[in-house]
C-alpha cells in the first residue's frame, strides 16, 4: 500500500527533463508533498517507522533507490551529475530527502516549508555536482 501510494505521488510530480536540475526539482517537490501527506505522516508517527528508519530498508525505499539510480545514470551521461556509483548516490539522496520529511516538524521554527525546500535544493545540487 505504501509503495503504491508513493508511486502515485511520483506520477503526480513528473520529471521534467533528464538533467540534475530537473531531478532535484522533482525530488524536492515529492518530499514537500510527502511531508504533508496524511498516510505518510501516520506511518511516520507509528512504531513501524522506527524499523524503516533505523533497522532496514523497506520496499518503498528500495524502489526509490533503484528509480533514482536509473535517473542519476542518465544525468551522469549528460554531465550534469558527478561521476560515481549511481546506486550509492541515489541512496544518499534518499537519506537526505527522507530526513527532511521525518524532521520537518522539529525545525519548522527555523525552516518553514519554503525555506526547507530551498535548503534541500541547495543540499542536493551541491551533493550531486
Amino acid at each position: 500500500m505504501l509503495t503504491s501510494h508513493i508511486a502515485d505521488v511520483l506520477r503526480e510530480v513528473p520529471l521534467d527533463g533528464d538533467d540534475r536540475e530537473a531531478l532535484v526539482k522533482q525530488i524536492v517537490a515529492v518530499a514537500d508533498r510527502l511531508r504533508g501527506d496524511d498516510l505518510i505522516m501516520s506511518v511516520m508517527h507509528s512504531e513501524l517507522a522506527r524499523v524503516y528508519i533505523t533497522e532496514r530498508l523497506g520496499t518503498s525505499q528500495q524502489v526509490l533507490i533503484e528509480g533514482l539510480a536509473a535517473r542519476l545514470t542518465v544525468a551522469q551521461r549528460s554531465g550534469s551529475v558527478r561521476s560515481g556509483d549511481a546506486r550509492r548516490l541515489a541512496t544518499m539522496v534518499l537519506l537526505i530527502a527522507q530526513s527532511t520529511i521525518q524532521s520537518a516538524d522539529i525545525v519548522d521554527s527555523i525552516l518553514d516549508s519554503a525555506a526547507l525546500a530551498t535548503e534541500l535544493t541547495h543540499a542536493l545540487n551541491g551533493y550531486l555536482c
